[in-house]
């Protein structure tokens, strides 16, 4: 994760444009039809009335729920996998917003991640993690702060975290939520809800078996990878 004080990219929000969201948007998608969602953690707080076919229509309600829920809450535009191809973070303040990053800094911010556990029946439970759930990032958090299966029940008992950094402790959301589950036996049905219902790119699981870390991408892999 960038640090607010390393910044040294930030752009006023007036100096973005629709060109350059555009533009992020194309390098990153998979296809249409866009949707934009604004988020408090785990939690939906709106989104927008319908898809859009045009990167163009979707960038004009991107604005305007931006302009309404974009100072306190993450606003993001998703493809028609569900990918997040365009985010707002909170705002830092009136002027600069961690979501005018770069737009390789900006996606990797953005990238969201099912955190979770496989039983020794088989069983999966996972909860959601909100910010930076690359490979590169992730490794070295669960390293530090995911060491048994009690760390991670922990995790999905506290309703998810904002994000798992190793140079920081995990903030909790400490919340009631429902774990997305599955079976290790159909990994790719689990994948697909990890996805769909849990807004997940990654997953990230800790197999009680041989107590190793796995972990997939939900959109390319089919099944899970040692993570290490």
């Amino acid at each position: 994760m960038i640090k607010l004080g390393g910044l040294v990219n930030l752009k006023p929000i007036e100096e973005v444009s629709d060109s350059e969201i555009k533009k992020t948007i194309k390098k990153k998608e998979r296809g249409g039809p866009y949707t934009i969602v604004a988020r408090n953690g785990n939690r939906i707080v709106a989104n927008s009335p319908k898809s859009y076919e045009k990167v163009e229509d979707a960038i004009k309600m991107y604005h305007k729920l931006n302009k309404k829920h974009g100072r306190r809450h993450s606003v993001s535009i998703e493809d028609g996998y569900g990918r997040t191809v365009f985010m707002e973070s909170i705002g830092q303040n009136k002027s600069t917003q961690l979501g005018r990053l770069l737009p390789e800094e900006l996606i990797k911010e953005g990238t969201r991640s099912q955190v979770g556990i496989i039983d020794r029946s088989g069983k999966i439970a996972s909860a959601y993690v909100h910010f930076d759930g690359y490979p590169s990032n992730m490794k070295p958090g669960i390293k530090k702060h995911m060491k048994n299966e009690k760390d991670v029940l922990t995790l999905i008992k506290k309703g998810g975290a904002r994000g798992i950094f190793n140079d920081k402790d995990i903030e909790y959301y400490n919340e009631k939520s429902q774990p997305i589950k599955g079976n290790f036996k159909d990994i790719p049905k689990y994948l697909k809800n990890a996805g769909n219902k849990g807004g997940a790119e990654y997953v990230y699981l800790y197999n009680m078996k041989d107590r190793k870390w796995y972990f997939a991408d939900v959109y390319d892999d089919k099944e899970l990878k040692k993570l290490y």
